[in-house]
């Protein structure tokens, strides 16, 4: 069933829009008394589509906390074997300034100014490590 509908209003302005628009109603069940009124209640009526819409937008709204819930985990557990390998590492060159001799021992004086830092330890142990198997040469000749 198709309706033709022009409405006429008061002002000037309204009369020459509501002259120039003709409005096809497909839906019988809509009785518009003005423009307005027509305009109103089509858009008081459900769509289907915007239901589909909206159960396909909660569906992609969980699909995109699931995807974040699993990104933020893969970041967390990827922070926490950094942390403990960093760890591990700064462990490991304490242990190796624990290793390097001190005040009353031989070969003090390539260390004696030495900074209690990573590069320095670093550095310091390579050069005493090398002088002792300068060292060890020696006396296995």
């Amino acid at each position: 069933m198709e309706n033709t509908f022009i409405e006429k209003s008061e002002p000037a302005s309204e009369d020459i829009l509501a002259e120039a628009i003709k409005v096809k109603v497909e839906n019988p069940t809509v009785s518009a008394s003005s423009l307005l009124d027509f305009f109103n209640q089509l858009q008081a009526q459900p769509s289907p589509d915007l239901c589909n819409d909206k159960i396909k937008d909660e569906e992609e709204e969980e699909e995109d906390f699931i995807t974040f819930e699993k990104d933020r985990q893969k970041k967390e557990n990827h922070n926490k074997v950094e942390r403990r390998r960093r760890y591990n590492i700064n462990d490991r060159i304490k242990d190796l300034g624990t290793l390097l001799p001190q005040q009353n021992e031989q070969f003090y004086n390539i260390i004696k100014n030495v900074r209690q830092n990573k590069g320095s330890i670093l550095k310091a142990t390579v050069e005493y490590v090398k002088i002792l198997k300068m060292e060890q040469l020696k006396k296995k000749k």
